[in-house]
């Protein structure tokens, strides 16, 4: 099954949220999104093993908003791996 199916029922899902919370899943769950449509990762697959390799291509390819700052925080990638997690659940 493609993850970005299982995205859009996921964001139809927590409708009860606050409006920050709801834009905040969608933005770093689109990213994991396009991401396994690019490595060719499909929901079945996504393991520890994924989504450290997606930690890795996002930290070598995101640029973190704060000036100066060369790499997404430790909070952001625990960010994404929480929002991954809880999708996945």
């Amino acid at each position: 099954m493609d993850v970005s199916t299982v995205l859009l029922d996921y964001l139809a899902s927590i409708k009860h949220l606050g409006k920050k919370s709801q834009v905040g899943y969608q933005q770093r769950l689109t990213v994991f999104s396009d991401w396994c449509s690019l490595a060719g990762v499909s929901l079945e697959q996504v393991n520890n093993r994924k989504v450290q390799a997606f930690l890795d291509w996002l930290k070598a390819n995101h640029t973190p908003h704060k000036t100066g700052v060369n790499e997404i925080s430790s909070r952001t990638a625990n960010n994404y791996v929480t929002n991954i997690r809880t999708l996945l659940h």
